[in-house]
């Protein structure tokens, strides 16, 4: 989904437009009195929303690395998920202090792939036309959130309404489990 789909939907729920509002026309709109207000720090609002977003389902990226790898070279680095070495076999690891990532049973010259939760955020400068690497069902929510906090002070009842409405899609993104294609235990005690 597009930045600008986003802060599209979250003006359309704070505002009734009588007519649709454009991409195009968002850079306008920030000279708008009306709109300068909330579209100059919603950057802002959307990382608040992104890092409670990215805590349920991760933003998972990955890298090529080797025995005694300094994971402070990743810039938007928040936590290792997983290493696999070349064979596509998980391989067991430790950190050394906070930064130095040690592969066990190190191969020498062995090259390793590293996923990684990663942080996400957006910048001021960010394109409305970018597209958020984020799953769908997480950059639905986002006007949710954005209209809930860039409205609050001037309708409150309007703004926790959308906030209510953000955290029943969060608990239901959180409740549902990864999709199953099959039942694998129908009695089993959790």
């Amino acid at each position: 989904m597009k930045y600008g789909d986003i802060i599209l939907s979250a003006l359309r729920k704070m505002y009734l437009n009588k007519g649709p509002i454009t991409i195009k026309e968002l850079s306008t709109l920030k000279e708008d009195k009306n709109y300068k207000t909330y579209l100059d720090g919603i950057h802002l609002v959307v990382n608040e929303c992104l890092n409670t977003l990215l805590d349920i389902k991760p933003y998972i990226q990955s890298i090529e690395v080797t025995d005694k790898f300094n994971l402070s070279d990743i810039d938007d680095f928040k936590k290792v998920y997983d290493i696999f070495d070349s064979k596509g076999n998980r391989v067991p690891y430790h950190k050394e202090g906070e930064i130095i990532l040690r592969i066990d049973d190190n191969e020498e010259n062995e090259i390793y792939t590293m996923y990684y939760e990663s942080y996400y955020y957006v910048e001021e400068r960010t394109s409305y036309n970018e597209e958020l690497p984020i799953a769908r069902e997480l950059c639905n929510l986002i006007p949710l959130y954005l209209a809930a906090e860039l409205y609050k002070d001037d309708d409150n009842s309007l703004a926790t309404t959308y906030m209510n409405e953000f955290e029943v899609g969060l608990q239901r993104i959180n409740g549902y489990p990864d999709e199953q294609k099959q039942i694998k235990d129908v009695f089993g005690v959790f």
